[in-house]
């Protein structure tokens, strides 16, 4: 049972690192996106996704190795949380190290939906002033397609 929970910890704080990681690339693609660079921000991405594929196969271990913990405690393993886990097992040290970096988590990720919200603003900000400007070159008499001014701009001899 140990080292289930031993490995659960080290689990966890992998994946605690690549929130961080997320943490920090998201930061920087809201300046990428603020200065329209959108080289940087299709490295940032790849990069993301590189970081999003490395999670998911460490949360695909963190469930198995809950599931056997649920095994081990005759517990059914979809009810089983961080917080009930470190109760039950009752190894004061484990526990603390279990409720410390469920802690750092739910900060970490609270920071991330943050910084990705403000990504998200500034995403439709840029759209937005996309927008804003095709809708004015087409008032305007601008042919978005080739930026010709259109037939309508000048008075035409009928």
């Amino acid at each position: 049972m140990a080292s289930l929970i031993e490995e659960l910890i080290t689990t966890l704080q992998k994946q605690q690192v690549h929130f961080n990681e997320m943490l920090i690339l998201s930061e920087e693609k809201a300046n990428v996106i603020a200065k329209n660079n959108i080289e940087t921000l299709q490295q940032i991405t790849a990069a993301e996704t590189a970081i999003i594929g490395k999670n998911q196969r460490l949360d695909q271990k963190r469930e198995e190795i809950v599931k056997n913990i649920g095994i081990v405690l005759n517990e059914d393993h979809t009810k089983l949380t961080i917080t009930k886990i470190s109760q039950i097992i009752k190894i004061d040290a484990e526990s603390k190290q279990l409720i410390e970096i469920r802690d750092k988590l739910k900060e970490t990720l609270d920071a991330l939906k943050q910084q990705n919200d403000i990504n998200a603003t500034l995403i439709q900000g840029s759209l937005d002033y996309i927008d804003f400007s095709v809708n004015l070159m087409r008032e305007g008499g601008l042919d978005p397609q080739n930026l010709t001014p259109a037939k309508n701009l000048f008075d035409v001899k009928q």
